[in-house]
Formats: C-alpha cells, structure tokens, sequence
C-alpha cells in the first residue's frame, strides 16, 4: 500500500512542480521580452509625436514663406506653443527645440536668454550636443542619455529621446521617456501576474491535495477489495465442489480448480492466458461470439457445445461474473458439464416426435394410472382432445364415449 502511495504521489506531485517551475523560468525568461516590446512602443510613441511638433513648424514656415507671418513672429508663436505644451498621465512630458549650435529655442526648464543657457562643461550640455549632432548627421534619430527627473534635479536618470531636425532654420526638435517609467510599468505587471501565478499555484495545490486524497481512498477500497478476492480465492483452492471454477485477471487465470479442468480435459496454469471462446464447437461460435460481445458488467448464462482438448464433444453452462477493481477487470467463469442432461433431453424430444407421430393411438399415465400424455392418434380415434383427458383413468373413456 505505502509503494503505491509513494508511485502516485510522485506521479501526480513532480509532474506539478515541474510545470510551477516552467511556470515561473518562462515568467522571468519573458520579462526581458516584455521590456523590449515596451520600449519599442514607447519610442514608436515619441516618434510620432515629434513628427506632429514637426509638422506645425513646417506649417509656420510655409506662412513665413508666403508672407503672411514674419520669422521672428512665427518662431515667437512656436516657442510660446512649445513651452506650454505638456503631455503625460502628470502632464510634466515635455517638447524642446535647439539649434545646431547646442542654443535653446525652446525648453520648460530653460530660458533662451545667454545667461541661463546650459553650463557647456555640463552632462545635460553633452547630451543636448550628442542629439543636435545626431540630427544634423543622420536627420532624425534615438538617443539614451542621462537626464535629470522631472521633479527632482538631483536625480538623473537614463532617458531615451527622438530627435529630428528642421533643416531651414537649423533647428532640431524633440522629446523622450525615461527608461524608469517602462520599468515600473513592468514592477505593475509583474505585481498583477504575479498574483494570478500565486493564485494558479494555489488552486493547483488545491486541486493535487483533492486528487491524492480521492487516490488514497480508491486505493484502500481497492486494496480491501484485492484482500477479500485474495480472501476467496484461497478459501475456492481448499473447497471442493461439483463444479468447474476458473478465475481470470484481464485474460490471464489466477485461479482454477480440478474439476474445470476435468471438463474441459486439460492443465490450466496460473498465469496463463485463456480464452473459453477457443473451446466452442464452429456452428456454436457466432452465437458465443454475439454474446461474449454484450455488455459484461452484469454477468450472463450460456449454454454451448464444446470441444475438449481430446476431442470429446461436451454440453456446458457457465455462469459468468465480473468484478472491476481499479484498473483491473476480473471474470469468474462456474462451469457445469450437462452433457447427459442435454443427451437425456435430445432422446425425450426424439422420443416424443416419434410418439406424436406415431400411426398408433397411443397414451401415457403416471404410477397412479392417470393419463399425462396422448398422442394426436389418440384424439382422432377417440374423439377426445389432449385437454380433456389429461389427468383422467383410461378406463373413463368408456364411460365417456361419444360414439
């Protein structure tokens, strides 16, 4: 019993903690992914949002172009629109325009007056220069740099900007996202997957803990079981009776008894494989075979010709009985030889076709002399029919004579 408990424990426990293993490895394996798609959206985001600041600042020189606004009240009206343009769940995302020279045109954080230009020694200075340079090389482009948090100066932090220049007035214009903000977007998610991985664990363990204690319990009915069938078979091996016992497991016998093999005058070992079938005469075989096909779970009686393995022609019934325990099926088969039976029943049904149709009147009594059969004879002769003398002393009939 503690072997099959140990087998189904293993069976069922290293199957689930393998897949939470898996569960978890490609969890960790896919964060990396996750980040990627991510910063990709978020780059595709700016992007585009930088094509749009481009677009109004074409529009402005195309009107500068046409006469309809001056340069210096366009490039006003832009840097007005710049600066207080805001975007953002905090609204503190920003745009910025500088020109090829590292100059500010346009900053939330900064004025364009000399005097409050960005330290050119500065790490803010170098990354505005790398992403005028980048622009002017390349004509727009990506750019990771550190810069300083939105509300915090003292804090710098790794940014990813998209930066595109705007050729006729030598300016470059862009904005960016901190690569903090994807990471804490992925702390969130992984907070909520985590949850519903915890959530899964727990009614997987739920579900093992049901599934074990169901298996324990079907194992020691089914143990109860195998010890009363072991039971049975040890108290049939010590009984003697008149009838052949076979006990089958799946197809092979676990237990029979002499006569059984009397009957059917052969040696049937423990273990081997046996089929009943493989004994019925050929003219009885597509009848067994219709009933062997039936559905077994409650047992049938059958009647057949067999032939032995000496080649003696037998009239058996058999009782069949299954019993199901677990995954194994069982067949008990009790085997009566009524060949004589059958033989004595063959002669009375011979016997009477040649009383019935015999040319003879012909009636048969009891040991009391009471009538218990006449023939058809006897009905034509006498004019009696078989209901009304049946039971009767034949000397009535000459009493009762219709003639």
């Amino acid at each position: 019993m503690n072997v099959y408990r140990r087998k189904v424990i293993l069976q069922i426990l290293a199957p689930t903690i393998a897949s939470v293993i898996l569960l978890y490895l490609g969890y960790y394996l896919s964060i990396s992914n996750v980040k990627e798609i991510l910063l990709d959206e978020k780059k595709n985001q700016v992007k585009e949002m930088v094509y749009s600041i481009y677009n109004m600042v074409e529009g402005y020189y195309i009107q500068v172009e046409q006469g309809k606004i001056s340069k210096e009240e366009a490039q006003t009206i832009i840097k007005f629109n710049i600066e207080n343009l805001r975007y953002g769940t905090s609204s503190k995302d920003y745009y910025w325009i500088i020109n090829y020279d590292n100059s500010i045109i346009a900053h939330p954080f900064f004025n364009t007056d000399d005097e409050n230009q960005i330290d050119s020694t500065s790490d803010l200075f170098i990354s505005l220069t790398e992403l005028a340079s980048l622009a002017k090389e390349k004509g727009e482009g990506y750019l990771e740099y550190k810069w300083q948090w939105k509300d915090d100066e003292s804090r710098i932090e790794s940014k990813i900007s998209f930066t595109k220049r705007f050729e006729p007035w030598e300016w470059v214009m862009g904005t960016g996202f901190y690569v903090d903000e994807v990471d804490a977007k992925i702390k969130k998610m992984t907070r909520y997957i985590f949850f519903i991985m915890t959530l899964l664990i727990f009614l997987t363990s739920s579900l093992y803990l049901l599934i074990v204690k169901k298996t324990f319990h079907n194992l020691k009915l089914y143990f109860e079981k195998k010890d009363e069938l072991d039971q049975n078979i040890t108290l049939f091996r010590g009984l003697v009776i008149n009838l052949g016992l076979i006990i089958k497991k799946e197809d092979n016998v676990i237990f029979s008894n002499k006569k059984a093999q009397e009957i059917l005058e052969t040696t049937i070992k423990e273990g081997q494989e046996f089929r009943l079938f493989d004994y019925v005469v050929t003219e009885e075989q597509e009848r067994i075979h219709s009933l062997f096909n039936k559905d077994k779970k409650e047992g049938m009686d059958i009647n057949f010709w067999i032939l032995t393995k000496k080649n003696n022609k037998k009239h058996i019934h058999v009782n069949l009985a299954f019993n199901y325990l677990k995954d194994d099926s069982y067949t008990y088969m009790l085997i009566n030889d009524d060949t004589e039976k059958k033989e004595i029943e063959n002669q009375i049904k011979i016997l009477s076709q040649t009383v019935e149709q015999s040319p003879d009147s012909m009636a048969i009594t009891d040991l009391n002399g009471n009538i218990i059969y006449v023939n058809k004879k006897f009905s034509e002769e006498t004019g009696y029919s078989y209901e009304e003398v049946i039971g009767k002393n034949p000397n009535i009939i000459k009493k009762l004579s219709k003639f």
